[in-house]
């Protein structure tokens, strides 16, 4: 475990230009960590290697361009951006949610919930295919915002936006698409107003 102390002189080092020795120690520290959540999920060591690594370029990144909090934890960091990261990746080598994730997205679109279990199996196959209309950049956001409760800065970084800002508005337009969606769609607009 990497105390504040040891992240200070980590951000320090990397300010500086020296990143083999704070790289050493993050991946000795920190990535045994990931690895392990990473096979726990269904994952590979040669999996866990390569997003741990991205997540290092994501953190080298942030902290060149003086865009890390000071304060924080450069091992909480690192292990949010990974498992965004990998969760991500999952995403996109499945190229579809598995219905436990839909079913999660669904209800965090829908103020109305029920316990018709027929019905909310409609309504979640229904937020897959319009999640599938929005394109996957907004596919991406809408999954890491509402899903994941990733924050609109590590959301910044992680899809390579300029600025928080810039992901708050690209969330507001995306959430609006997929609203507009639904609602040009008598019958999907109908299971998420008409819930019994």
């Amino acid at each position: 475990m990497i105390d504040q102390l040891e992240s200070a002189k980590i951000i320090d080092a990397i300010k500086k230009g020296d990143n083999s020795i704070a790289i050493k120690k993050l991946f000795h520290q920190v990535y045994p960590i990931f690895a392990n959540y990473v096979k726990r999920n269904n994952g590979t060591e040669a999996d866990a290697q390569d997003i741990f690594q991205d997540s290092l370029l994501a953190l080298i990144k942030t902290i060149r361009n003086d865009k890390f909090i000071e304060g924080n934890k450069v091992e909480s960091f690192l292990l949010h951006v990974s498992k965004n990261l990998w969760i991500n990746h999952i995403t996109k080598k499945d190229n579809a949610l598995n219905r436990q994730d839909v079913t999660t997205m669904e209800n965090r679109f829908s103020h109305n919930d029920t316990n018709n279990s027929m019905l909310k199996t409609e309504r979640a196959v229904e937020v897959n295919k319009i999640l599938e209309l929005v394109g996957e950049r907004c596919k991406e956001l809408l999954l890491l915002a509402n899903y994941e409760n990733v924050s609109m800065k590590l959301i910044a970084i992680q899809l390579g936006l300029s600025s928080e800002d810039v992901a708050k508005s690209t969330h507001y337009r995306c959430k609006q698409k997929m609203i507009a969606l639904v609602k040009e769609r008598p019958e999907i607009y109908e299971l998420f107003t008409n819930a019994s």
